[in-house]
């Protein structure tokens, strides 16, 4: 199978950020059913999938706006999130863009002194608000 150089990765994420990027992946490319859309045991994602380049893209933009979406994120009300009902979401980019977005979320986690959840979930709440869905 000719990959595209897309690899799949984890990110942990309240329900209502679940929620919104499923709602993203369906709107942007029609992804049904993103929390069982990549096999979590599948490293390699195939050439011109619809699912990897949106979400590659969104990441990408991430990465981008960082510091952007950093000073809007509400690590606060992320925070209160139940720790119980948070999920892990695998979802895929380019190894690059993965290798910066693990870098900002590890950096945001320091700085936060909080979870990796945490991290995640007001960041992407953040990109979210700003219209990213």
């Amino acid at each position: 199978m000719k990959t595209s150089g897309y690899r799949t990765f984890k990110i942990c994420v309240s329900p209502s950020v679940e929620s919104k990027l499923s709602n993203y992946a369906y709107s942007t490319r029609g992804v049904i059913e993103l929390s069982q859309y990549f096999d979590e045991n599948s490293r390699n994602i195939h050439l011109g999938d619809p699912g990897a380049e949106t979400l590659h893209a969104l990441f990408q933009n991430i990465v981008s706006y960082f510091k952007h979406l950093y000073e809007k994120a509400d690590f606060k009300s992320a925070v209160l999130n139940d720790p119980t009902e948070y999920r892990w979401v695998t979802v895929a980019a380019k190894p690059q863009t993965i290798a910066n977005i693990r870098e900002l979320f590890e950096a945001a986690r320091r700085i936060q002194n909080c979870e990796t959840r945490v991290v995640h979930t007001a960041i992407l709440q953040a990109i979210f608000a700003e219209g990213a869905e």
